[in-house]
Parts: structure tokens; sequence; C-alpha cells
């Protein structure tokens, strides 16, 4: 089982489409909802869920990657990330942010037509793992400051 541990041992270690569970038959393996803020400041929130194991064979919520990149308009971002109690804070380049969102949209767009609905697997994977590889600091445990993550955030 994928373990999000393993991006703090080496920022070579990358997950990958071997790392998710599959459910059922069906391509969306990944979830994820974009939010997009625009009141008065540009504040993007890309969160996800990917799962990593049978729910049978996994302890709480360890079956399960809960992540989310966050964008503020300013020039850093963050990505969260959130195992069973585990959680990682990755600080980034919000230029790594703007890149991987566009072809995150796009692909949406592009998948208006298709026979399943858009699930953004690909496209977040090489988001994160961009990120692991390239970001300015990281925070763990309970140094994070953020809290629980949740697919439908308010």
């Amino acid at each position: 089982m994928f373990r999000i541990g393993q991006f703090l041992q080496d920022t070579d270690n990358q997950i990958t489409e071997q790392d998710i569970y599959y459910q059922n038959d069906y391509p969306d393996r990944i979830f994820s909802n974009l939010l997009c803020y625009d009141y008065d400041w540009m504040y993007y929130i890309l969160v996800f869920v990917i799962p990593v194991a049978n729910k049978k064979d996994a302890q709480d919520d360890e079956w399960l990657v809960f992540g989310r990149f966050v964008y503020s308009g300013t020039v850093e971002s963050d990505l969260d990330l959130q195992q069973g109690e585990d959680r990682i804070n990755f600080r980034f380049d919000a230029d790594i942010f703007k890149k991987h969102i566009k072809e995150y949209m796009q692909a949406h767009i592009d998948a208006w037509d298709d026979t399943y609905a858009f699930n953004g697997e690909k496209q977040i994977l090489d988001f994160i793992n961009d990120v692991v590889k390239h970001h300015m600091s990281v925070t763990t445990g309970d140094e994070c400051r953020f809290k629980d993550i949740k697919l439908h955030e308010q």
C-alpha cells in the first residue's frame, strides 16, 4: 500500500497509477473537485481523493489519500496530503500550480464528449509528483496548519 511518508524518504519517489486501488471496472479511480473563488482575490482549491488499498485490508482511513492544492494569488502555493493520522504540507512555487491547473482544466474540457466522466487521474498524479520533486519546503505532523481535508470543501 502506498504511504505518503514515502515522499519524505526520497523526493524521487512518485505516486503512480499502479499505486491506485481499483474499486470497480470503471476508470473513475480518483475523485476530484475544483473550487474557484474570485470574490476579491483569486483563490483556487483542487481537492482529490486517491484510494490506495482495499478498505477491508487497511486501518481507519489509511486506504485513502486525501489531498488538496491551494493557490491564493501569491508566489507560493500549497499541497496538503493526509492519510490516516499522517499529514504533510509541501510549499511550492505558484508557477507549478498555474502550469498544472491549466492542464487539469483543459483535460476536463476535452473530456466533455467522452463516454466516461473526467477524473483527472493523470493530471493529479503528475501535479503531485512535480510538487514533491520541486517543493520549497515541507512540514509534517502536528506542525501542518491544515485541518482534515474533505472532498467538498466550503
